[in-house]
């Protein structure tokens, strides 16, 4: 699976480059950092009930296309009756940002590798993650809500939450 996941990465990487890359346009970086409300949706609503993050996100690109990596954390509160306790999240991810409005509007997608632990471990284990989501940005400071997801723990299929962030981000 984590063959399949870094060959998924390479190939994303290099069809971004291939579609960005222009003699005719200097490349622009990105940076940024979100901070985040976690609302947990599916079977993962059952035994968490909330969480909160933090992520930090940097990114190559030209014109109105980024290739961006992301790493984050997250804690989601656990249900009383939730045996497993609170469940730590930390992604890193690759994606695509494509700007839409005159770099004000923004979709985003990712894929990659989510480190996920509760109580009931000793140590976290790699689970694969995908994301999409769509924001805006104004004078500096962003606002988005994201659809994000890992294969589940101790249950089949994936657990997913939706994420309203707000943060930062600038170009150079």
């Amino acid at each position: 699976m984590e063959n399949l996941l870094k060959k998924l990465c390479i190939a994303l990487f290099i069809t971004c480059i291939a579609a960005t890359v222009s003699v005719a346009q200097r490349p622009h970086l990105l940076f940024g950092a979100n901070a985040s409300y976690n609302n947990p949706k599916g079977a993962f609503s059952n035994s968490y009930k909330w969480g909160v993050a933090g992520e930090v996100f940097a990114g190559i690109g030209v014109s109105k296309t980024y290739l961006v990596g992301t790493l984050g954390t997250s804690y989601f509160s656990a249900d009383k009756e939730n045996s497993y306790g609170r469940l730590i999240y930390n992604p890193v991810k690759l994606g695509v940002r494509q700007f839409l409005v005159s770099n004000k509007v923004f979709i985003n997608g990712d894929v990659g590798v989510g480190y996920v632990k509760d109580k009931s471990m000793s140590n976290s284990e790699s689970k694969l993650t995908r994301g999409i989501g769509a924001g805006a940005r104004l004078l500096g400071l962003e606002g988005s809500i994201y659809y994000n997801g890992w294969k589940a723990l101790h249950a089949p299929g994936f657990s997913n939450s939706v994420q309203f962030k707000v943060g930062w981000s600038m170009t150079l």
